[in-house]
């Protein structure tokens, strides 16, 4: 049985690879990377390090003795503001390499490149004043301020959002998400002027809606959201980006599909 032999039953008989969103900008095998040579043990309660990393736009993972470091948008100077960063919350001075590593390799796979790509797309909504980012189970849910279907109230309102259930390679050097369709309520905070998510009445509003929204496949639903908020991250210098569903026959051109991670395991 060939490879796309098996994805075609594997789909036929899997709900979540029915709708695949694949990467249409930069491949992820040159990836620009800052090694330096550290351990999770000789930081692990150094938790100001770790705030100031992400507050300054870094994603890291430790892997082979070493501390990866990646920017999650664009940067000049990276080596002299980490440099910086070791000596003032560490008292370190260890050497920073800048270094080009392949994220499609199975040996980095899991361990590096699933947890960065997980936290890109929490930078994207931190970026996006209508992008909110939640946490369901086994799954990243992005969620539109904008994509309205529904609003009962002025303040309140049901809107369009996708839940990412996994990420797949693709092609061998290409990733693609498995995503489904949602709807959530949000509410206007009026203090921050700022959507935050609807606890009360939550389930109520979002029958009303679905009564007054009804498009004809969850493949519409998707497009209308990828329209209005196409899936933009940066990596390193690399920018990705995911703009449509695949056509199942698109989906059959498919060579290599392997490698489907449940967000879950990597929180």
């Amino acid at each position: 049985m060939t490879n796309g032999e098996t994805l075609t039953k594997h789909i036929s008989s899997n709900r979540k690879l029915l709708n695949l969103v694949v990467n249409e900008g930069d491949i992820l095998t040159q990836v620009t990377t800052y090694k330096i040579p550290l351990v999770y043990q000789a930081i692990k309660d150094q938790n100001e390090f770790a705030k100031s990393l992400k507050s300054k736009g870094y994603v890291y993972r430790f892997f082979q003795g070493y501390l990866w470091v990646f920017p999650l948008k664009q940067k000049e100077n990276v080596v002299k503001e980490l440099s910086e960063l070791l000596k003032k919350q560490l008292g370190l001075t260890n050497e920073i390499e800048e270094a080009s590593i392949n994220l499609m390799d199975d040996k980095v796979w899991y361990p590096i490149t699933v947890k960065t790509i997980k936290d890109s797309l929490k930078q994207l909504a931190y970026n996006s004043p209508n992008i909110l980012f939640q946490k369901d189970h086994n799954a990243i849910e992005l969620i539109s301020t904008s994509t309205t279907i529904y609003e009962p109230e002025i303040s309140i309102r049901v809107v369009l959002g996708l839940k990412i259930n996994g990420i797949y390679k693709c092609n061998s050097n290409n990733i693609c998400f498995s995503v489904k369709e949602i709807e959530e309520a949000i509410q206007l905070n009026r203090t921050t002027g700022s959507y935050q998510f609807l606890l009360n009445r939550r389930e109520q509003y979002l029958e009303t809606a679905r009564k007054y929204y009804r498009p004809e496949t969850e493949k519409e639903c998707i497009n209308t959201f990828l329209q209005s908020h196409p899936i933009q991250i940066f990596i390193s210098k690399k920018n990705l980006v995911f703009r449509q569903i695949l056509s199942p026959k698109q989906v059959k051109t498919f060579q290599k599909v392997k490698g489907l991670v449940k967000l879950d395991e990597f929180f």
